[in-house]
């Protein structure tokens, strides 16, 4: 199980391992040194502190570290690492004399376990000089950080060619300290200053659309080279964007770039998430893994996506003229998907031909229209205006399965058609919605028609319908006969 103070670091780290007081062998010009010997580790408390010399110039990127749970199932744990220049002895109980780098919580399985800590930026430390590091945890008897009782403090207990671990003290809560202690895990470091991100442009505040770039240059302190294609995550709405790796590579700017995609909504700011390899590398000229961590990044809140489109604009087909079909309700990110202006005949989304109604004609042809994104179930008015007054009588026919009869067939939508507009609604999975089912999609065509028009399908009326017309004609013609007698 891994922390939460930051993302592991997947990268050839060099590593210094200190298990316990046995060292099994060095082997010279090495990049790693295991240090090694089965438990018990003799001792813990809810907090060490302890201290790291450097040889070398080098950049630590994190730690794993021996912790215990003294119960027979699962505890929580939480937990801080601070450090601070120099040694601690002195600072033990001066919490102002030290930075927190970050906090997690973590679930410990019952017994002793090692659990990977990676820095949310590196810690260097320069050739010659020392860094103490403090891992101060909750005040339990339970769950603790698992060390080793050896002495004195500040002795050199294990080190390599670039790095020496001093023995140090056990410290709850900046309390009275108890010295002579080895803290036991594992130090994570790079050669030299690691590449550290130190800011991240964002795009401008403004809302963009579908195919709209959105671009994001991530710096480094130093020159960076890049292989494969490294990707920021975003959160776009509810959805999970990737921004990819473009340009930059040999200098310290990197840029990666998302283009929105239809159905991106983000009325109230992207969030940027991380930066992540992918399976490729960031390096500097020693080839030392670039920490990933986004420190100086900047604010997104005014970074909107809106591809929502409730208004289409285009010439009709049949040359008439501009027709412009715009719709509200469904949702917030209730869309067009699908929009154009069809002919009766000869699209492929037109009405098989010889279908439509007798003695109607269609001086503007037909709307065909997907609206997608909309909440299930939810109605959308649509008003559509044309190029000229629709001629008088007219209705607006409909081509496509109703509840009542599932075969296509030509039906009148009913809708309020005045001068040159029409103004009709329809139902997530009603009357109108071709697919009849309520699940955020409305697909229609129909357009307004002219003339007498005979229904070449028209829907049935229902049993109870039937009867109580059936009722009131029997009615009416028992109230003239008795008029005639």
């Amino acid at each position: 199980m891994r922390t939460a103070i930051a993302r592991p670091v997947r990268a050839a780290w060099i590593r210094f391992v200190c298990l316990t007081s046995v060292l099994l062998g060095i082997v010279p010009g090495a990049l790693a040194l295991a240090l090694v010997s089965p438990p018990p580790l003799n001792n813990s408390g809810s907090g060490i502190m302890f201290d790291v010399t450097a040889t070398n110039a080098i950049t630590i990127t994190g730690f794993t570290t021996a912790m215990i749970n003294n119960t027979t199932g699962p505890l929580s744990f939480t937990y801080s690492v601070l450090t601070k220049t120099g040694t601690h002895v002195g600072s033990e109980q001066t919490p102002g004399a030290w930075t927190t780098i970050g906090t997690s919580t973590v679930t410990l399985p019952a017994g002793q376990s090692q659990f990977p800590i990676t820095l949310p930026a590196g810690v260097r430390i320069a050739a010659g000089a020392t860094q103490a590091f403090y891992f101060n945890g909750t005040l339990s008897a339970n769950t603790r950080f698992n060390y080793r009782t050896q002495g004195p403090v500040s002795t050199v207990y294990v080190s390599d060619a670039n790095l020496s671990l001093l023995l140090g003290s056990n410290v709850q809560n900046f309390g009275v300290p108890t010295a002579g202690r080895a803290w036991v895990g594992t130090v994570s470091y790079g050669i030299g200053n690691v590449p550290e991100v130190v800011s991240v442009a964002v795009p401008a505040n403004a809302t963009y659309t579908a195919g709209q770039q959105l671009d994001f240059t991530v710096t480094y302190d130093e020159a960076v080279t890049v292989t494969g294609t490294p990707v920021l995550s975003l959160t776009v709405g509810a959805a999970t964007r990737n921004a990819t790796y473009v340009s930059g590579g040999g200098t310290s700017a990197l840029l990666f770039r998302y283009t929105v995609a239809p159905g991106d909504v983000d009325l109230d700011g992207i969030t940027l998430n991380n930066l992540s390899l992918n399976g490729g590398t960031i390096q500097d000229a020693s080839a030392n893994d670039a920490l990933l961590t986004l420190n100086g990044a900047g604010a997104t809140n005014g970074v909107l996506v809106n591809t929502v489109s409730n208004t289409y604009t285009a010439p009709s087909a049949t040359g008439s003229g501009t027709i412009t079909a715009s719709f509200t309700g469904g949702g917030a990110t209730c869309t067009y998907g699908v929009s154009q202006y069809i002919p009766l005949t000869g699209n492929p989304a037109s009405p098989p031909a010889g279908t439509a109604p007798a003695g109607v004609t269609f001086p503007h042809g037909l709307f065909n229209f997907t609206t997608t994104g909309c909440t299930p179930g939810s109605t959308i008015t649509m008003t559509i205006s044309y190029p000229a007054a629709l001629p008088a009588g007219s209705l607006y026919w409909k081509y496509g399965p109703t509840p009542t009869n599932p075969a296509a067939h030509w039906y009148v939508l009913p809708a309020t058609l005045v001068g040159n507009t029409a103004t009709f609604t329809i139902t997530d999975g009603g009357l109108g919605d071709d697919d009849l089912a309520a699940n955020g999609t409305i697909v229609d065509q129909g357009g307004p028609g002219a003339g007498a028009g005979l229904l070449r399908d028209a829907p049935t009326l229902s049993e109870w319908a039937l009867l109580l017309l059936a009722a009131l004609f029997a009615g009416t013609a028992w109230r003239r006969r008795r008029s005639i007698r």
